[in-house]
């Protein structure tokens, strides 16, 4: 069996109404969908919780400050080389 977590909202709604999985499956299932309303039900805690905006802009942070110098310095460095 796959890992639940990683399944969509949809796809579990589809396994739950097939009749074709056994009663453990449908039981997986149904404790999965349990834990998500209850992960959905629970308020954001910002000194535990990284928020949404959080990440974007730690991602643009490191590509822009990290990866990109990083990669211009390789290819100049390359470029300089072959002369």
């Amino acid at each position: 069996m796959t890992d639940l977590t990683k399944v969509s909202d949809k796809d579990l709604a589809l396994v739950l109404e097939e009749s074709a999985h056994g009663p453990t499956v449908q039981a997986e299932v149904k404790d999965e969908i349990e834990r998500r309303k209850e992960e959905l039900a629970k308020p954001f805690n910002p000194k535990t919780d990284v928020s949404a905006d959080a990440k974007y802009l730690w991602k643009n942070i490191l590509i822009w400050f990290w990866v990109v110098p990083a990669v211009a310095g390789l290819v100049y460095f390359l470029a300089m080389s072959l002369k």
